[in-house]
This record gives C-alpha cells, structure tokens and sequence, in this order.
C-alpha cells in the first residue's frame, strides 16, 4: 500500500501530465477523499479510498474543477457549497464583496440586493461583513438556487433568497435599495470560445454576456435605475478591457456617478457607482 505522500506524488504527475497548473489540487482531493490531512498520523489508507482518489483525480485530468469534485469552494473566510451547475467563486470577486460592505457601513445603509447571485458569495461575504444590513439575493437557475440556498442556510440565515428572473422580478416590485451588487455574465463570444476546459464545465449563462460581453450590464441599468435609491450604490464586476465601457453605460445622461477599480491583481475589474440625485431625460 502507497503512503500518503506517494499517493499525492502519483496524482500530481499525473494532473501535470494532464496539463493541471496547480498540482497542489492533487491534495485538495486526497483530504476530500480521506477525510483528513495528508500529514495526519491517524490516516489509514485503503484500497477502497485509494482507487476513489484515483478515479477522482482521472476526472480531474479529464477537465472537471477540483471544486466540483469536493464540493467547495474557498470564499473569504468561507468554504462555499458547490457543483456542477454553478459558477465557482473566483479570488478577485471577494474585494467586490468587501468593497460593497465597506461602502454600506460608511453611509449606514440597511438594505440590498444583490443579483446573478450564483453560490451567493458576494451577498453572504456582504452579510458577514455587515450585518446589520438586510439582503436579498436574486439567482434565476434552478441548479444555482439549491447550492445559493445551502450556502445562505450555513453561513448567512437572514438573508432572503429568490428563485427569479431578475428581468421580471424588478419591474413588479416597489422596494427601493440602498446598494445593488451584481458579478453578471460579461464573457464575450470570443472569450466562450477560448474557455479553458475546466471552465466549459461551468454553466453558460454564467458566463456568456453577449458578443460584447455587456448585454446584462444595458438590459439591467432602466431596472436599476428605478430599483435603486437616489444617492444609492452600484458595485459590478466585469471582464478584462470592459470597464470604461460599462462606466460610459451608467455615465449616460448622467443616471450615475463612479470609478473604476482594480482586483487584487492590479485589473480594472470593478465599476461602482452612485445614482444621482435627478438624472436628466433622453429628451
């Protein structure tokens, strides 16, 4: 019987071979199968878990994320239900979360909403972060909704979740909101085609935002505009180069004042903006 470490060490070549560039997930699976640390003393190995590993690790090779295969995704201080049918939480989306907390804590907001919510990272981190705001999350797939459900019920049991379309539910409803969130689909249909395998796993309408990526970002802005507050927030996510675009979407007829900022990793990433207080007419 292979130890603990010639296990991983097999698995790693193999997701190398595979051409995996974060062998490290050949650890991430052996503690999902085992249930423990590699380096516990109490581990026991056996032939039963043993080939689960190997089979999970051919998945892997095979192309499906290594969340998929465990069932979490990392989040902040958070590991997030997952699975097929959701898009898996990205690092760069947690300072979109924290940006949006930081934003209701400075001006005492009470309520938002927050759209596409997918796992319900963004809504859950803002929740965590500032709890004494109410939030509503908003997910359209059924697929998504289950996992945005078990992750709200572990870490966030306050906030509201809604199995809507996010196009029919604004129009009817009254509510204003202080702060609306949003990390839509912004792939352009170039990008679709370029995907990495692992990310062709993930659900298209997560991803595809049209041929320009921007589809969501001019269908959502009429709804917006009326389901937000005068003097409320925007904070969204978009793609690489699509910034100054979706600014120049909120800039028109001055509905929106804001900036761009960056993810950790030095990106343009985000747009937040501020509704202001009368917004001139197309007339």
């Amino acid at each position: 019987m292979l130890t603990p470490r010639e296990l991983i060490e097999e698995a790693s070549r193999r997701l190398a071979d595979a051409g995996v560039e974060n062998i490290r997930e050949a650890v991430y699976i052996f503690e999902h199968v085992f249930g423990k640390r590699h380096f516990d003393p109490s581990l026991v190995i056996t032939e039963e878990k043993t080939a689960l590993f190997r089979k999970l690790i051919g998945e892997r090779c095979e192309g499906e994320p290594y969340q998929y295969i465990t069932g979490r995704a990392p989040f902040l201080d958070m590991d997030l239900n997952v699975g097929p049918g959701v898009l898996i939480p990205r690092p760069e989306t947690e300072v979109l979360a924290e940006k949006a907390a930081e934003i209701i804590k400075t001006n005492g907001f009470s309520r938002a909403l927050d759209l596409c919510s997918g796992t319900g990272c963004i809504a859950i981190a803002v929740s965590r972060l500032a709890p004494s705001c109410r939030l509503t999350c908003i997910e359209k797939s059924e697929d998504a909704f289950k996992y945005l459900l078990m992750n709200c019920r572990e870490y966030a049991s306050g906030t509201e979740c809604l199995n809507e379309d996010l196009f029919s539910y604004l129009p009817r409803h009254q509510e204003e909101f202080d702060i609306i969130t949003c990390n839509p689909p912004y792939l352009t249909g170039r990008e679709m085609d370029e995907l990495q395998k692992e990310v062709r796993r993930e659900p298209r309408e997560a991803l595809f935002g049209g041929e320009d990526g921007l589809d969501f970002y001019r269908n959502m802005k009429p709804l917006i505009e009326k389901a937000l507050k005068k003097g409320g927030f925007i904070a969204f996510e978009g793609g690489d180069g699509q910034l100054e675009s979706i600014r120049d979407i909120y800039f028109e007829n001055s509905s929106f004042e804001g900036e761009i900022s960056c993810d950790q990793f030095g990106m343009k990433r985000f747009f937040i903006g501020k509704k202001q207080k009368t917004v001139q007419s197309d007339s």
